[in-house]
């Protein structure tokens, strides 16, 4: 039987390859060459900020064969971001979701390159989302349903000690799988439970240590069993989402938008007869993937983290609660503003 290499071979030749990086010739401008990519990971704010103090806020790393530039202080950042967004504005080539199957004009929109496909796509999604509710009372409704959903849940654990992770991912998923899908899903669905947990598993694979080494050199991806350990939960999203877009089209009516998905056909079926239009089931299922990957970790998460924030500090809890009662004032349930 053939040797395969394991992960810790892998970390082995991977430190080697830094080493050769470290005796590589330093930049005209006085940069160097960069940390291990995984304490740069965990704390590189804190090493570009001591570099900058050495090299000012602009300056560049070897990240193994490539230079990164980095941009340090608000004026430096506002200018790269806001004065010159064009010139900063696309992005870098990801293999590893080259191998899932985002390739060419088929990447959607968080992992598309800055262009035509990018402007319309974004623009698409922009306009559908304000049709289905967003800034709207329609929209604001539903996320009153769910959140109401989310105490009920709460509520039914009777005080036990429990992790609100995946119930917080639920309600706000929710929301997202109401305008994309048209519908929510019960908190104990098992097929709305898997697609979460491949979200997780998904988000957790593409931003590891792993995935960062696949990236910078690209020949690895070409390992089945290499690439599989970081993609694998990506490819189970796309099949799901092709099924569901799939039973879409079985009941699709074009005087009859449900949501997203409709929005995104009935809009391929008035650009059918062009042939430059990006407008097409790949870039569906990337699309919709977006929504979930823009809408629910960072809103999860930000909510994850005030429910610890309260837990450790009962007073501004207790702060927190009174405004809310007072706000409520006897209402059944408080309007909000959307933006």
């Amino acid at each position: 039987m053939a040797h395969r290499p394991n992960r810790h071979s892998l970390f082995l030749v991977h430190l080697k390859f830094l080493k050769w990086l470290e005796r590589a010739r330093p930049l005209s401008n006085g940069g160097r060459t960069s940390p291990h990519p995984h304490d740069v990971n965990i704390c590189c704010f804190f090493v570009f900020q001591q570099i900058s103090k050495e090299y000012g806020n602009v300056f560049s790393l070897q990240y193994f064969w490539k230079k990164m530039v980095v941009v340090n202080g608000y004026e430096a950042v506002k200018e790269a971001l806001i004065s010159r967004s064009e010139d900063t504005a696309d992005r870098p080539r990801l293999p590893i979701f080259e191998k899932a199957g985002y390739t060419g004009e088929t990447k959607g929109i968080v992992i598309a390159n800055y262009g035509n496909s990018w402007r319309d796509h974004r623009r698409f999604t922009l306009m559908t989302l304000r049709n289905f509710g967003m800034g709207k009372k329609s929209l604001e409704e539903r996320v009153t349903d769910e959140a109401q959903c989310l105490c009920d849940a709460f509520v039914s654990k009777e005080g036990r000690p429990f992790n609100p992770h995946y119930l917080v991912n639920n309600a706000i998923s929710n929301v997202i799988c109401s305008i994309a899908f048209g519908d929510r899903f019960d908190y104990d669905d098992q097929k709305f439970q898997q697609l979460l947990h491949l979200f997780d598993a998904a988000l957790k694979g593409e931003s590891g240590l792993l995935a960062q080494i696949l990236n910078e050199i690209p020949i690895l991806t070409n390992i089945p069993w290499l690439i599989d350990q970081v993609i694998e939960p990506e490819r189970k999203i796309i099949a799901f989402l092709k099924e569901i877009i799939s039973e879409h089209k079985k009941t699709w009516n074009p005087d009859d938008v449900r949501d997203f998905i409709d929005a995104y056909l009935l809009e391929m079926e008035k650009v059918k007869e062009d042939g430059k239009s990006t407008f097409n089931e790949a870039n569906l299922i990337q699309t919709t993937n977006d929504l979930f990957g823009a809408g629910t970790e960072t809103t999860t998460t930000t909510i994850r983290w005030a429910l610890m924030f309260m837990i450790l500090y009962p007073d501004i809890q207790s702060k927190v609660q009174e405004e809310i009662d007072q706000s409520l004032e006897e209402r059944e349930s408080q309007q909000w503003e959307m933006c």
